[in-house]
């Protein structure tokens, strides 16, 4: 059986897609016309899903993983009094008897530099100065001496002497007060102020009076 529609006499090409007959200025090495070669073919639009099989986003929820709030702080004049044997730590905060550097000399004293200061300031929150001051009276100084050299210049120099004692204890250790323990809080201070600089007075009250 013969295909009638596309009987064509010799030398005539018809068009795949339209049927019509080639001109004769189409290219006739293609099976298509120029017409149906330059059309543009709309496609259909393809849906697009939410989300691929298998993927889930992650959603975090803001209420349970919120930073904490912000705690206020306060300035603190924290240091040791010049006697006291050893810079103090407390609560995970410095308490130094002198910001500066002492500088020995040859006749076997010290001198601070120009631009020594007492103490430190610290900012601290409420828990902070609760867990300082827990520290402070668990401690005591034990075996605290004063020594005192004669320079060569005539004048006395002293040396403190003495180290931290807990009065908490342990299992192993138990505590047993001594008649030469002191409080460590009247070695340290801790003064609140108002800024960063303010150190209001030349010697500030220990946190534990002294009866010595």
């Amino acid at each position: 059986m013969t295909d009638t529609t596309k009987e064509v006499t010799s030398g005539v090409k018809l068009c795949d897609s339209c049927g019509a007959t080639f001109g004769e200025d189409d290219d006739k090495r293609y099976k298509d016309c120029a017409t149906c070669r330059g059309a543009v073919i709309e496609q259909p639009e393809v849906a697009i899903p939410e989300h691929d099989a298998g993927v889930e986003p992650v959603v975090l929820d803001i209420e349970k993983h919120k930073p904490p709030p912000i705690e206020n702080r306060d300035f603190y004049w924290c240091g040791a009094t010049m006697d006291c044997p050893m810079d103090i730590t407390l609560g995970g905060f410095e308490f130094p008897r002198t910001e500066g550097r002492l500088v020995d000399q040859f006749d076997g004293s010290s001198i601070l530099q120009p631009d020594a200061t007492k103490g430190k300031i610290h900012r601290l929150t409420k828990v902070n100065v609760a867990l300082i001051k827990e520290h402070c009276a668990n401690k005591v100084i034990r075996n605290f001496t004063v020594e005192e050299l004669v320079l060569l210049s005539g004048k006395v120099h002293n040396r403190y002497h003495g180290h931290i004692r807990g009065i908490t204890g342990s299992k192993h250790r138990v505590y047993v007060p001594q008649p030469s323990d002191k409080p460590l809080g009247q070695f340290v201070y801790m003064v609140r102020v108002r800024h960063a600089n303010d150190r209001p007075m030349s010697d500030p009250p220990t946190m534990v009076p002294r009866d010595w």
